[in-house]
């Protein structure tokens, strides 16, 4: 709200109703400052219980990484990847046929045929099981 807001309204207000809108709004103002006053002494406080806690953690000989049982090794070691997914689909593009599993972005020639109303079982690699002749 900008002052000139304030002002026209003020112009339109009497003048008591604006003093008791005034001991409200500062009844309101003192709340939320004990409120902020409330939540910045909680902070306070449990900051120095962490740093209290660090601290006997350190005189004892502990790091905090081996308490939740995080050694070196659990650290350096990566996620596995998944085994790449075997072609599920084939298509032509530029005249060279290239393959698809099905995961992830449907490559530009696939997603512009199914757009042009094809299926996408038309793509469908054809497995031959049995003696196919």
């Amino acid at each position: 709200m900008n002052i000139r807001s304030v002002r026209v309204f003020a112009r339109e207000t009497s003048f008591e109703q604006l003093l008791e809108m005034q001991e409200k709004l500062n009844a309101v103002i003192e709340e939320r400052r004990e409120e902020a006053e409330r939540e910045a002494a909680e902070r306070a406080e449990r900051e120095r219980k962490r740093e209290e806690l660090l601290q006997l953690i350190a005189g004892e000989g502990f790091s905090p990484e081996e308490l939740l049982g995080l050694s070196e090794d659990a650290q350096k070691t990566r996620k596995k990847t998944l085994p790449k997914a075997p072609p599920k689909y084939q298509f032509d593009e530029n005249g060279e046929t290239k393959y698809w599993s099905g995961r992830g972005r449907t490559p530009k020639p696939i997603d512009e045929a199914l757009k042009a109303g094809r299926s996408l079982d038309e793509f469908l690699i054809k497995r031959c099981f049995q003696h196919c002749w």
